[in-house]
């Protein structure tokens, strides 16, 4: 079975169980982690997108992204 497999189950089976969730700043350094692999490289869009989903959810406003919201804060439209 092929690790990303494992690693969502894993994941799955964490939510479960709220004194194993990760904390944001252990989220933090995994988004870190994932933004500086060599999979990401030049995409200097998509670490933007990436990085606004992620901290817009630990701040509690990920049910308020919307493709409009998400265009104004990435690209400066309205």
């Amino acid at each position: 079975m092929p690790e990303s497999i494992n690693i969502g189950h894993a994941r799955a089976d964490r939510r479960n169980d709220l004194e194993a969730a990760p904390g944001d700043d252990e989220i933090r350094d995994h988004l870190a982690r994932v933004l500086a692999s060599s999979e990401f490289g030049v995409a200097h869009r998509l670490k933007q997108f990436l990085l606004l989903i992620v901290e817009e959810t630990l701040a509690g406003r990920g049910q308020e992204l919307s493709a409009p919201t998400i265009a104004a804060k990435l690209y400066g439209t309205q």
